[in-house]
This record gives structure tokens, C-alpha cells and sequence, in this order.
């Protein structure tokens, strides 16, 4: 197992590095000479997709999937680290949407640039509850409170669901994007 994820994160490592695929470099460069994207806006549809992990992987399979559920397929159950996956998938949204460390570029900027600093300020403030729902959660106590389905474990869910409704209608459609295939058709 060491020997296939040591191989996979070369791989991934390479795919980043300058010298090799140059990932980075394929997106700066999206519609005047990129090998891998044609236009900037199929290059904002490959960066938003990521985005939607928050909705369909993180909302509905991890969390949704889990609450009430006597038998839930929790992530990570036998080390406990369920709360600090949630933890990470939260930080990786915030720095792809907000920017890195709050002061890079994401989507938010682009929100503005475009005329919708409202869409932005939503997402800011669905986020922000996001964030503070998940808190409210006691410390290793997630898959305990997802299986209970506690009014904190509600909250947190609740809060996901409102986040991911402004990003498939104001986000998506401000920005002329498409919703990822995995999401099309899922109504909440």
C-alpha cells in the first residue's frame, strides 16, 4: 500500500511541476496555448468541478449518507479521523474559492471583477455558517452525532446544502459555467 501512495504522489507531484506537465502553467496559459484547455472558461469548469466536492462527495456521501444511519460507511472508522477529512475538504474549498490563506485569487475575486460582489458576499456568509455548524460539533464526536442525528449534525448538513444551492445557481450561472455531470439533475 506505502509503495502504491508513494507512487501515486510522484505522479501527482509531477503533474504539477513546471519541468513536468506543468499544471499550473496549463491553466495560466488556458486559450492561447495550452495543450489541455482550449478556452479559459474550460479551464474555469475544470477548477470549478473541484469545487463541487464540497456538495457531492463531502454534503451527500459523507454527511448526508451518514445521518440517522445505524450502519453508516463512515470515512476513516476505525482511526476516527472522519472530522479531520471533513476539516481538510472545508480548507481545501475555502483556498480554492476564497483564495489561498484568504488573500490569493479564487472565485470570489472573480465574482467581483464581474459586477456580483452580492454572489460573492453570499457565499462568504453561507460559508462562514458552514464553518461554524461544523465547530459546534463536539471534538471526535462527528460519526456519533452524524448516527444520532443531533441538531448539530442537522445544522452542519443544513448549512452545506444552502452553501452548495448558491454555488450551482448564483455561482454557476454569473459566471456562465457548467455544473459538473455528477451534480446535474441533484435538486437540493
Amino acid at each position: 500500500v506505502a509503495a502504491d501512495i508513494a507512487e501515486r504522489f510522484a505522479d501527482l507531484v509531477q503533474r504539477w511541476e513546471p519541468t513536468g506537465k506543468n499544471f499550473l502553467g496549463e491553466i495560466a496559459t488556458a486559450g492561447t496555448g495550452s495543450r489541455v484547455f482550449t478556452t479559459e472558461r474550460v479551464a474555469l469548469n475544470a477548477v470549478m468541478d473541484s469545487v463541487f466536492y464540497l456538495d457531492a462527495e463531502l454534503k451527500d456521501d459523507k454527511i448526508g449518507s451518514a445521518l440517522g444511519a445505524a450502519k453508516a460507511n463512515f470515512e476513516s472508522p476505525y482511526s476516527k479521523l472522519g472530522r479531520a477529512h471533513v476539516a481538510n475538504n472545508l480548507a481545501g474549498f475555502d483556498s480554492i474559492f476564497f483564495g489561498c490563506n484568504g488573500s490569493g485569487l479564487g472565485f470570489d475575486d472573480l465574482l467581483d471583477a464581474v459586477g456580483a460582489a452580492r454572489v460573492s458576499t453570499s457565499m462568504r456568509e453561507a460559508f462562514d455558517a458552514v464553518k461554524a455548524t461544523f465547530a459546534a460539533i463536539t471534538e471526535g464526536r462527528l460519526e456519533e452525532s452524524l448516527t444520532a442525528n443531533t441538531a448539530e449534525a442537522r445544522a452542519f448538513y443544513d448549512a452545506l446544502k444552502k452553501l452548495a444551492g448558491i454555488l450551482k445557481t448564483e455561482v454557476i450561472t454569473v459566471l456562465n459555467l457548467e455544473l459538473p455531470s455528477r451534480v446535474e439533475g441533484d435538486n437540493d
